[in-house]
C-alpha cells in the first residue's frame, strides 16, 4: 500500500469504522463522554515496512477525528519505533522481554495491553518517569536483557494498548509509552484491514466504559510528554503535542494563555540585518498584562550534554548555544520599531522586555546546577529548563 492508496483507501476505512463505532454504541444506550472516546487527531505513522496508527489518547475527545499522514519518509524500523527510539544494528540475536516472532500471520491479532516493561538497572527511573505505577498493576515487567520488544520484519496486526517502556542502552534512557497503537504491514490489503478493525472492537461486546483511548488524565499527559522528551522524534512532533494541551501547558508556566508558530512578518527597515522574510517562534507566552514572552523548544534526547563543566566553570554546547542565539533573534525583531508595530496592529501581540524561555533536554543530558552555571553572565532574561522539570509543573 503507497502513500496515495493510504489516503484514499485506509483513512476511508477507519472512518467508517469510527463511525460505525459511534453509532453502534449509541443504539445499545452508551455515549461517549467528556473523558473516554477517540482524540481529536489519529496520527498514521510511515515506518520502513508498516504503517503505524496512533488513536492519541492525550487530546480533547471528538467524534470526527482528524487523520495525520506523517508524509516524511521514515525509514525506522519497527524496532526502533516501538522501543523508543534505540537504533541496534543488528535486531537478530538480541534478548528481549516480548519476542514477537509469532506476529506475522494475517488473521490473527498480537495485542499487548497494560504493561510497564523496564529493561533499566537502576532502580529509581521508574520514580523519576511515572507519576503512579500501580495503575499498571501485574503489568510491571523489569528484565535484565537488551529491549523490550522484539518483531519480525513481516510481522503484522499488532495492537498496543497503555504499553509503557523504559529501556537504557550505554547509560542513556529512553522512555515511550503507547497509548492505544495499531501497527500494520504496509503490505496489508483493505480487506484485511477491516477485519483487524472488527476482531480488535466487536461491537457487539464492546463495552464503552473500557474504551481503550481517550482517557484524558493529567497523569497520562505527561505520561505522554515524557515520552516524546525521551526518544528519537522530531522537534514538530513535540511541538503539536503542546499545541494540544497550550491551556494546561501556560497555566503550568504560569501564564494565562499561548500561541503557537506566529508567523513575524519583518519589515523593511529590519531587512538589511538578514535576509529571512519572516520569524516563527514556537511559542508567545500571554502575560497578565497581556505583553508576550517568547519560548522555544527543542529535543528531549540530545546527543550530548546541555552545558558541561562543573559548578566553578560551566559553558554550553553548540546546541544549547544555538537555542540561545535563536532566542535572542527574536527579541531583536521586537526591537525594531516597524515590527514591533506591525505585530501589534496585525497580530494583537506587543512585547515589553520580553523572557525569553527554552524547553529542552531530559535527566540523562540535562543537570540544572551547571545550566545555572552556564547562564551566568550570558544575555538576561533567559530561562532554560528540562522536559522533565516542566512536567513537574505540569503536575501541579
Amino acid at each position: 500500500m503507497n502513500i496515495t492508496e493510504l489516503k484514499t483507501e485506509l483513512i476511508p476505512v477507519l472512518e467508517s469504522w469510527i463511525k460505525h463505532l459511534f453509532d453502534s454504541t449509541k443504539k445499545a444506550g452508551k455515549t461517549f463522554n467528556k473523558d473516554i472516546g477517540f482524540g481529536e487527531y489519529i496520527l498514521i505513522n510511515r515506518l520502513e515496512n508498516h504503517f503505524s496508527i496512533e488513536l492519541l489518547g492525550f487530546q480533547n475527545i471528538s467524534a470526527n477525528p482528524n487523520f495525520i499522514v506523517e508524509d516524511k519518509p521514515n525509514t525506522s524500523d519497527l524496532n526502533f519505533f516501538i522501543n523508543g527510539g534505540k537504533k541496534f544494528e543488528e535486531y537478530n540475536g538480541l534478548k528481549p522481554i516480548v519476542n514477537g516472532t509469532n506476529a506475522h500471520s494475517v488473521d490473527a491479532v498480537c495485542s499487548f495491553s497494560d504493561l510497564l516493561m523496564s529493561v533499566s538497572k537502576v532502580e529509581n527511573v521508574l520514580d523519576v518517569l511515572f507519576d503512579d505505577v500501580s495503575k499498571y498493576r501485574s503489568g510491571l515487567i523489569k528484565e535484565d536483557c537488551d529491549l523490550p520488544f522484539h518483531f519480525l520484519s513481516n510481522s503484522t496486526n499488532i495492537f498496543l494498548n497503555n504499553i509503557a517502556i523504559v529501556s537504557q542502552v550505554d547509560g542513556v534512557y529512553s522512555f515511550r509509552r503507547h497509548a492505544t497503537t495499531i501497527i500494520v504491514h504496509k503490505e496489508i490489503t483493505i480487506e484485511k484491514f477491516q477485519a483487524l478493525l472488527n476482531k480488535l472492537f466487536d461491537t457487539k461486546q464492546y463495552d464503552i466504559t473500557k474504551a481503550p483511548v481517550g482517557i484524558k488524565f493529567k497523569s497520562q499527559i505527561i505520561s505522554e510528554l515524557k515520552s516524546l522528551a525521551y526518544h528519537k522524534v522530531d522537534e514538530t512532533a513535540i511541538d503539536k503535542f503542546i499545541q494540544l494541551i497550550s491551556n494546561d501547558f501556560a497555566k503550568a508556566l504560569g501564564y494565562i494563555s499561548s500561541k503557537s508558530n506566529v508567523r513575524l512578518e519583518i519589515q523593511e527597515t529590519a531587512k538589511s540585518a538578514t535576509e529571512k522574510q519572516f520569524l516563527t517562534p514556537d511559542f508567545l507566552m500571554e502575560k497578565e498584562d497581556g505583553t508576550y514572552d517568547i519560548l522555544d523548544l527543542k529535543l528531549g534526547l540530545l546527543n550530548a550534554n546541555f552545558a558541561f563543566g562543573d559548578w566553578t566553570n560551566s559553558y554550553f554546547s553548540s546546541y544549547a548555544q544555538k537555542l540561545l542565539g535563536q532566542l535572542a533573534g527574536y527579541r531583536r525583531y521586537f526591537s525594531n520599531i516597524e515590527n514591533a508595530t506591525w505585530a501589534k496592529d496585525n497580530l494583537g501581540i506587543s512585547v515589553n522586555k520580553p523572557k525569553l524561555i527554552g524547553i529542552a533536554g531530559n535527566h540523562n543530558n540535562f543537570d540544572r546546577e551547571i545550566v545555572n552555571t552556564a547562564l551566568e553572565g550570558n544575555i538576561d532574561d533567559f530561562n532554560l529548563i528540562s522536559y522533565n522539570e516542566l512536567t513537574d509543573l505540569l503536575r501541579k
